[in-house]
Formats: structure tokens, sequence, C-alpha cells
């Protein structure tokens, strides 16, 4: 298993340099975010299915990215009671304050379960709407692109535009020739969503 320990201090949170985008390695992908995690040693595993708490810290950095390095204004809040002290927690109240990500029911957020795919495409197109309200008709459009494509079926109703629009843009890979919706997503995976998202 490749590993590869990066460090995590939101003081040190860079813009994403658009061109190491094509980074073709998990190495190399890791490389755009050089300052993701400097302190607290957090360990990412490439081949590991990535954790929602995980993801909406990749996600966060991805959106201050398109923001043009900025943090956005927010409440941070957590109303979550099952989220603790790990580092990468704190960017989900973040989230949840800008109106990116919400719980699985009740007051819970199941922050170490793995994320699946379309549950990734969700996060990063409500970022996106955040950033540029105006990209609702296209995101909205993009449902169609789907069609016809394998896995398409399996595409939850709260999805469809999302993953729709993250697979038209071609930020969203297919998986074993399919979309996969319900798959969980790896680190890796993960890393490529989110610098495709940035770099396009």
């Amino acid at each position: 298993m490749k590993k590869k320990l990066i460090a995590l201090s939101l003081a040190a949170l860079l813009v994403l340099p658009a061109s190491l985008v094509s980074a073709e390695t998990p190495e190399g992908i890791a490389e755009s975010f050089p300052a993701l995690y400097t302190s607290t040693g957090v360990t990412l595993d490439y081949e590991a299915p990535i954790s929602r708490s995980a993801f909406s810290m990749l996600a966060f950095e991805a959106f201050r990215s398109i923001n043009g390095g900025v943090f956005p204004q927010m409440e941070a809040k957590n109303i979550f009671s099952d989220l603790g002290s790990a580092p990468e927690d704190m960017f989900v109240v973040m989230l949840y304050g800008m109106g990116v990500v919400n719980g699985v029911g009740g007051d819970s957020f199941a922050p170490r379960r793995a994320i699946t795919r379309q549950e990734a495409c969700t996060i990063l197109t409500r970022a996106l709407l955040r950033q540029n309200p105006d990209t609702i008709a296209e995101i909205e459009a993009a449902a169609a692109s789907t069609q016809g494509v394998v896995g398409a079926e399996d595409v939850a109703v709260w999805a469809t535009e999302s993953v729709g629009y993250m697979y038209g843009a071609g930020y969203l890979s297919l998986k074993d020739g399919s979309l996969a919706p319900g798959a969980e997503m790896t680190t890796e995976e993960a890393m490529r969503l989110c610098t495709a998202y940035i770099g396009a």
C-alpha cells in the first residue's frame, strides 16, 4: 500500500498550483496539496476508501482554490454529534456552514464512513454553486450527459444533476466502465477528481 504523510494546518493552506493538475501518479497528485497537512500526522492511503470527513477537507481546499484562495464567509457551527477531534472534522463544520454538506440523518454526519462517488460529486457541485450561483442552469442541463452510460440508472435522484455535471465536464471518470455512483471513492480518485475540478 502506498502511503504518504501530509500535514494539515488551517493557517498553512495554499492555493493548488494548476501546473500540477495533470500529475499522473498518486504521489504527483499529492504534491498539488503541499500544505494541506503539515503538523497533525494525518495519513492518507491512496488505495483505500476516503472518509466523508477527509473528502470534506479536500473539497474545502478545492473550493478555496476556485474562489481565488479566499476563505468564504460562513457560520462555523457544529450540529453533528458524531464529529470528534480529528483534524479533518473541522472542515465538515465549515462546509456545513457554507451549505455544502448535509448529514446522513438526525444529528449524524458519519465522518468515518467512506464517501461514495455520487456524494463526492454532490459536495463539489454545491461548492461550485456557492462560488458561482449562475452555474445552476448549466448544472441542471448536465443531468442528461449520463444518458446511456453504464450505471446511470443507479444514480440517486438527489445526485443526478451533480453526477451528470461532473461526468459531462470530464471531472469524474468511469470506474470499471461504469459511473458506479454508489461505489466507495478511494483517496486517489478523490484527489484526481478535486484536481480536475480545480484545473478545468
